[in-house]
């Protein structure tokens, strides 16, 4: 027995590997072990942030942005060990705003509910009574249409085929998503968003199993009862303005449909379909600064969740500290509605028909039409 121990003490591969290593493990590949002189942040984050324009380009906000993100969620990222050196967190958000990669995946993932946990109340809050009152304000000034608390829309986000799931996320276009529901406001930033729906779900399929749609049906939105119309004595409710695939109700707007509209219904269409565009400016934008959503994610449903809801909260925060240029928004026309629609959602109860009644003829009224709306005839 003790010849073996010899033996093995003596000339084990094992041991003798152990006793040359000094039994240490290695954490990073000697590839990378100078990351912290030469590589890719430390040699150029400097200098990026002497060029603003650059910064932008490379990281689509300006650096002032930057810093004011790093400081509200540096002290949740800090990492801290006792055995190596801790990716920064500048260098973690850094990554997350310009890479998407394989061997960064859980810092992204990781900054994401940390940019979400940190700025969601500040920069993505549901809004008080007050607060929708200053967006339908907003939407009366800016896009001439009263009571107007938000545009609705969905976004199909492409994903690779999630396993296991048949076609649950196989859309109409013949690709694999999920739907980002957002409403925005005549400012064209995000009040709401809601993401993971299947994707070959329609808009007010995707609608009626959110939890917008739950909350509005049972009026806890915080959404105050029926006001005046600004400069009249007529009544109308807040409501919500979205395309033919949404359902007509008491607190959300959609078009007439397309056959046999007089004037005055299609006076209606396109003032709607002009307020509308808010949304699907935002999606633009969205789409034009995060230019991932361009491509198809390579995540999980669950993953992408999280992603996309970052990002919609980005684009707020950087409305809110940076403003919007004219030459970012995408310029479209007003539409008088989508194509096709499902016909579950054609059935509306006689409220929600005679609500748009009432906003119509105001449009078509002395006091509620603009000149460039009989252009269109």
């Amino acid at each position: 027995m003790e010849a073996n121990d010899d033996y093995f003490f003596l000339d084990s591969p094992l041991l003798k590997l152990l006793l040359i290593e000094g039994g240490k493990t290695e954490h990073v590949n000697k590839l990378f072990a100078a990351r912290n002189e030469k590589g890719e942040f430390q040699m150029f984050f400097k200098d990026l942030l002497s060029d603003a324009k650059e910064f932008f380009g490379y990281f689509r906000m300006t650096p002032a942005t930057f810093k004011y993100i790093l400081k509200g969620i540096e002290e949740s990222i800090t990492k801290y060990s006792n055995f190596r050196d801790c990716i920064s967190a500048e260098e973690r958000l850094a990554v997350t705003l310009r890479i998407s990669h394989y061997a960064v995946r859980n810092i992204v993932y990781e900054m994401c509910e940390a940019i979400w946990d940190g700025f969601c109340k500040q920069h993505l809050p549901l809004p008080t009574t007050d607060q929708w009152k200053s967006i339908a304000s907003d939407f009366y000034n800016k896009w001439n249409f009263p009571n107007c608390i938000g545009c609705i829309d969905g976004k199909h986000v492409r994903i690779r085929c999630p396993k296991e799931t048949g076609s649950m996320f196989f859309n109409y276009k013949r690709y694999f998503t999920v739907v980002l529901q957002g409403i925005a406001d005549a400012n064209l930033k995000f009040i709401a968003v809601e993401v993971g729906a299947y994707g070959k779900q329609s808009d007010g399929g995707t609608f009626s199993d959110s939890n917008v749609y739950q909350q509005l049906e049972m009026n806890t939105f915080n959404i105050s009862n029926n006001e005046n119309i600004p400069s009249t004595d007529i009544s109308a409710p807040f409501v919500l303005l979205g395309d033919d695939a949404y359902p007509l109700k008491t607190y959300l707007l959609k078009p007439y449909s397309r056959v046999r509209l007089n004037q005055e219904e299609r006076i209606f269409n396109y003032r709607l379909s002009r307020a509308r565009r808010c949304v699907e400016c935002a999606f633009g934008i969205l789409t034009a600064k995060w230019r991932c959503l361009k491509t198809e994610l390579q995540l999980d449903p669950g993953k992408v969740n999280i992603v996309v809801k970052c990002l919609c909260l980005l684009h707020n925060i950087l409305i809110d500290k940076e403003g919007i240029s004219s030459l970012e928004i995408p310029i479209e026309s007003a539409t008088m509605g989508n194509g096709s629609v499902s016909r579950r959602y054609n059935h509306y109860c006689r409220n929600a028909s005679e609500n748009r009644e009432v906003f119509k003829n105001y449009l078509v009224s002395l006091i509620g039409e603009v000149q460039f709306q009989y252009n269109i005839l």
